[in-house]
């Protein structure tokens, strides 16, 4: 049955994802694929997984509205592992549609259990809805500010270059709501980086993109941050110092892009 589900999943026949969104979202189909008195070491050794997997990375548009069907599936509302499985599918719909980042929202509060598989989620999929919903988890005080830090830490740098991803981050910095704590943290995600911050994952999958990669937009978003976190915060010396440098660094690549004096 699962790799029957797969090669629908990676198909393009319009029929052939009809038959596989109702049996995905038939939960006599999914227990049979994966029996709850047999569950595997972890929810990625699942068949579902194979299956949402393979859908997630079909760019067919009848492959993305599986997916977007299956938020609005009982069979997905309180089944702990399938809720943390369809969210990893989720994240490559770009832009999420409604029912997408309505999903989203069910698992955004304090007290979810979902909470640390969806802000993640948010991030890697970079869209203004999950950056927005990203921005607003991370201001909910209701988390406890060293858990936000942390997942800022992991996820933010990744998005450093993005100037969608740095008018979240200024929005966060100039929150005075926000506990200073996190605020900083977010600074710290954007002026500076510590390998420690993903040990699970290793450096090498979340190391930021250079600066000089960096665009206009976003580099003046940078600058913006700066400018709240050095009027609202009470800013650590070495962090001061990282600040000024990638300002320094900005400045050189702007120049960089000014036109040279007398030319056509």
């Amino acid at each position: 049955m699962t790799k029957a589900a797969q090669e629908l999943a990676a198909s393009k026949d319009a029929a052939g994802f009809d038959a596989l969104r109702a049996s995905l979202e038939n939960a006599k189909f999914l227990d049979a694929i994966d029996p709850p008195a047999k569950p595997p070491a972890s929810r990625l050794a699942m068949n579902l997984w194979k299956i949402l997997r393979t859908l997630s990375e079909n760019k067919a548009k009848e492959a993305r509205g599986v997916i977007e069907a299956l938020t609005q599936a009982p069979a997905y509302q309180k089944h702990i592992a399938r809720v943390d499985l369809l969210l990893e599918a989720t994240e490559t719909l770009r832009p999420p549609g409604p029912k997408v980042v309505e999903y989203w929202k069910t698992y955004s509060g304090h007290a979810d259990i979902h909470a640390p598989v969806l802000q993640r989620i948010l991030i890697a999929n970079r869209s203004g809805e999950a950056l927005g919903l990203f921005g607003e988890m991370m201001a909910n005080e209701g988390f406890g500010a060293e858990r936000r830090v942390n997942w800022i830490h992991a996820g933010v740098p990744a998005v450093r270059n993005d100037a969608g991803a740095l008018v979240m981050v200024t929005k966060l910095v100039d929150d005075k709501r926000v506990s200073p704590q996190v605020r900083l943290g977010a600074v710290e995600a954007v002026f500076d980086w510590d390998d420690e911050w993903v040990p699970i994952h290793g450096p090498g999958v979340y190391r930021p993109e250079a600066r000089a990669l960096m665009h206009k937009p976003a580099r003046e978003q940078v600058r913006a941050i700066a400018k709240a976190a050095r009027a609202w915060l009470p800013i650590p010396g070495p962090l001061d110092a990282k600040i000024t440098g990638v300002l320094a660094e900005l400045d050189t690549l702007d120049s960089r892009e000014k036109p040279a004096h007398g030319g056509s």
